[in-house]
C-alpha cells in the first residue's frame, strides 16, 4: 500500500492504558506539576505533606492524578515534602525522556518538624516515576546528606543515577537503588536549589552569598569529585533574582523562574553575547507575583513558557518581549500548593476517522532517540498500519498529496521501531493510521476499517 511517489520510513507513537490500572501514561505535550496536599487539611509549617504529580493538558483542564507512596512498601520508601517549604518539590524529567524525578523525605503524612530531622533517622528520598507506566520507584535513599534541612531537587540523565540539590552539602551524586549521596561540589554554594541537565551540562540555581543566579557544575555531567561551581558570567554575586527552576530555550537564551513578590519576580530572560548573560527584562503575571517552577518549548524561535506562580497557579505566557500577558491555566485546590512544573515533550492528537471496529494506541515516546510502537486493536489477519509525514491528517484519507514526503504501511497488528537521535526531526509531523481488510462494518470497498488518526508532532528532552 506504498505510495510510489514516496520513500519508505516509519513512525509511532504513544497511548495506552495499562491493564488493571486505572493510570494512563503521560501524555506526550502534557504539562506534569507536583501538587503538595491531598485537600483535606491545612498545609502546616515543617509538617510533611503528601504529594502527587498532576497532569494538566494546555488548556489547564486535569487529566489524572498520581499520588506518590506514603507508606513503605518492600523496598519502597514512603515519600512526602514539607507542607509550606515553597523551596521543595522540583521536578525534573530525564535526558532521556523516560523518567520524572523529585526528591523528598521517608515519613508517614502528618509528621511533624520534617525539615529538621536528621537524614540518618528520617532517610532523604529521591522518586522515580516512569512516564509510560506511573511505576513508581522510591528505593533510592540518602542517609548521609541534606542532614536538618530541606532537600529540594533531583535530576537525572537515564534513571540511573542521581544529582541533588538542597540547602546544604553541596551537589551531590547517589546511584539508583543506593543508600548515599557522594558530595561532587567544593566550596560555595553549599546552599542549593534546583539542579538540571540541558545541554550536556550540570546546572545549579541559588540565592546564596555571591552565588545569586545559575551556575554551571563542573564541565558536561560530571560523576567524580571535587568539582567547583562557576556562576555564569554576568548574573549578580552579591545580590539580585531568587532563583529557583531555570529552562535554556537554546544555548544563548535562559529562562529563570523568580520567586520575589516585590514587583521583581516572575520570569526572567537573560541572553548571552559570547562573553557575559544579560537580563533582558522579566515576565512577570502581575507586580505580586514570583515564580518557581519554569518549563517550557521553542518553535520558530519563539519560547512558549509554563511556570507555577505563589505555589497556586500554573501559568502560560508566550515570550513576543516585555510586557507579553499571562494565561492562567489552573489554580491550586484548597489545602494544596503547586510546586515543580514539566512540559513532556512532544505532542499527540487523536482525529476520528474510525469507522468498523478497528482501534489503535500506541506506547512510547514521541521523541528522537525513542522506540515507539503502534498497535492495532479489534482487526482480523489482513491489517496494517499506515504512516505518513504529511500536513493533512489521514495516511488513507485519498487527498495525501499537498505536503505529502514519506508513506510506508506494515502488514500486521503492530510494528516498532527506533526513531533516529537526530535534532533534524525535532517537529516533524506524522500522520498514523491502521486498517483492516475485510472488515464487517467497514467504511470502504471491499469493507475496509479504518481507525482513528493520531497525529504525532516529534520532540527532544531538554
Amino acid at each position: 500500500m506504498r505510495n510510489p511517489k514516496c520513500s519508505p520510513w516509519s513512525l509511532f507513537l504513544a497511548t495506552a492504558l495499562l491493564a488493571g490500572n486505572a493510570f494512563a501514561q503521560f501524555t506526550p505535550g502534557n504539562l506534569v506539576v507536583v501538587r503538595v496536599g491531598d485537600g483535606s487539611g491545612p498545609l502546616v509549617s515543617g509538617v510533611a505533606a503528601a504529594v502527587f504529580l498532576d497532569e494538566y493538558d494546555l488548556t489547564g483542564a486535569l487529566v489524572q492524578s498520581l499520588a506518590l507512596p506514603t507508606a513503605v512498601n518492600g523496598a519502597n520508601r514512603a515519600f512526602v515534602n514539607s507542607g509550606t517549604a515553597t523551596s521543595e518539590g522540583h521536578l525534573n524529567l530525564s535526558t532521556d525522556c523516560r523518567w520524572l524525578v523529585q526528591a523528598g523525605y521517608d515519613a508517614a503524612p502528618a509528621t511533624p518538624g520534617i525539615v529538621a530531622t536528621t537524614a540518618a533517622t528520617v532517610a532523604r528520598v529521591i522518586a522515580r516515576t516512569d512516564v509510560q507506566t506511573g511505576a513508581v520507584d522510591t528505593t533510592t535513599t540518602i542517609n548521609n546528606a541534606y542532614s536538618a534541612n530541606n532537600i529540594r531537587s533531583a535530576a537525572t540523565e537515564d534513571g540511573s543515577q542521581f544529582w541533588v540539590a538542597g540547602a546544604n552539602s553541596g551537589i551531590g551524586l547517589v546511584p539508583f537503588g543506593g543508600t548515599m549521596s557522594t558530595a561532587l561540589t567544593t566550596g560555595l554554594p553549599t546552599n542549593n536549589r534546583v539542579v538540571t541537565i540541558q545541554g550536556g551540562q550540570l546546572w545549579s540555581s541559588a540565592a546564596s552569598g555571591a552565588f545569586q543566579g545559575i551556575s554551571a557544575v563542573g564541565s558536561g555531567v560530571p560523576t567524580t569529585t571535587p568539582q567547583s561551581t562557576v556562576l555564569l558570567p554576568g548574573f549578580p554575586t552579591s545580590s539580585g533574582p531568587s532563583a529557583y527552576d531555570h529552562f535554556f530555550a537554546d544555548g544563548n537564551t535562559l529562562y529563570v523562574a523568580d520567586d520575589r513578590t516585590n514587583g521583581s519576580g516572575g520570569i526572567q530572560k537573560w541572553t548571552f553575547d559570547g562573553t557575559n548573560w544579560t537580563l533582558q527584562y522579566t515576565l512577570s503575571p502581575n507586580a505580586t507575583t514570583g515564580c518557581r517552577g519554569v518549563t517550557g518549548t521553542v518553535s520558530g524561535g519563539v519560547a512558549t513558557l509554563f511556570a507555577t506562580a505563589n505555589s497556586t497557579d500554573i501559568v502560560r505566557v508566550v515570550d513576543l518581549g516585555a510586557g507579553s500577558a499571562f494565561t492562567t491555566l489552573a489554580s491550586a485546590g484548597v489545602n494544596t500548593a503547586l510546586r515543580g512544573i514539566r512540559l513532556l515533550p512532544g505532542s499527540i492528537v487523536r482525529q476520528a476517522h474510525a469507522c468498523g471496529s478497528a482501534t489503535i494506541h500506541t506506547t512510547g515516546s514521541p521523541t528522537i532517540g525513542n522506540t515507539l510502537t503502534a498497535t492495532l486493536g479489534g482487526v482480523g489477519p489482513v491489517a496494517f498500519v499506515g504512516l505518513d509525514f504529511v500536513l493533512v491528517a489521514s495516511p488513507f484519507c485519498g487527498t495525501c498529496t499537498i505536503g505529502h514526503l514519506w508513506s510506508n504501511a506494515n502488514f500486521g497488528s503492530s510494528f516498532a521501531l527506533t526513531v533516529p537521535g537526530n535534532p533534524a526531526f525535532l517537529g516533524a509531523v506524522v500522520g498514523i493510521q491502521g486498517a483492516d481488510f475485510f472488515a464487517a462494518g467497514g467504511c470502504a470497498t471491499p469493507q475496509l476499517a479504518l481507525t482513528d488518526t493520531l497525529v504525532v508532532t516529534v520532540g527532544g528532552c531538554r
